[in-house]
Order: C-alpha cells, then structure tokens, then sequence
C-alpha cells in the first residue's frame, strides 16, 4: 500500500519541483525588473530636482528682473519730479529766464551758420 501511495503522488511531487523552478525564474526576472525600475526611478528623481533647481533658477532671474525694473521706475518718476521742480523754480525767476533766452538767442546766432553747413548732412543720415 506503500508503494501505491508513493507512486500516486511522484508525479506531484515533479510537477511541484517544476513549478517551483518557474516561479524562481519568475521571481529572479520580477527582482531584475524592480532592480531595473529602482535605477530609473532613482534617474527620474535626479532629474526632476535639477529640473527644480533650473525653474527656481528662471524664478530667481524673473525675481531680479522684476526688482531691477521697480527700482527703476521709482528712479525715474524722482528724477522726473526733480527736473519738474527745478524747471518751475527757473520759469518762475524772470530775471534767470531772460538770461537764458538771451543766451539761446546768441549761441543761434554764433552757430547758424555751421547749423546751416550741417544741416544737408545731417537730413540724409
């Protein structure tokens, strides 16, 4: 009865070691893929944190940009208030601005002939 019993399951137990062989070649190729995937993963987030690096660097730049032209309109509208005052102060001094007419009206007067020389010229460059 032994034997009958023995003999019933070897086969079994074949199936079983073959079964076995091709879940450890499923198993060595399914450690490879996660081997494989764990790499391109780990790329993928070297990658994407030097990406974050180049954006927050645009950031940065655009930041920079930004602040530079603020500066400069603040700059700007003072110089332009500045030479506003300063251009009221002067027109409201008669004396100061009848020099500076006279002045005008002799540095004309000095020139105008250069002027005239120069004036072809000047139109066809």
């Amino acid at each position: 009865m032994k034997s009958f019993h023995i003999n019933v399951f070897l086969p079994l137990t074949k199936i079983s070691m073959v079964s076995r062989k091709i879940l450890n070649k499923q198993k060595t190729k399914f450690q490879k893929l996660l081997i494989n995937l764990r790499k391109r993963t780990r790329r993928l987030r070297v990658f994407i944190s030097s990406l974050g690096d180049k954006i927050a660097g645009i950031g940065r730049g655009i930041l920079n940009l930004t602040m530079s032209a603020f500066v400069f309109n603040i700059t700007s509208s003072g110089f332009r208030a500045i030479s506003k005052v300063i251009q009221t102060l002067l027109s409201q001094d008669e004396a100061f601005s009848n020099s500076l007419q006279n002045i005008k009206a002799n540095l004309a007067t000095a020139f105008y002939l250069i002027y005239q020389a120069c004036l072809p010229a000047l139109k066809y460059c």
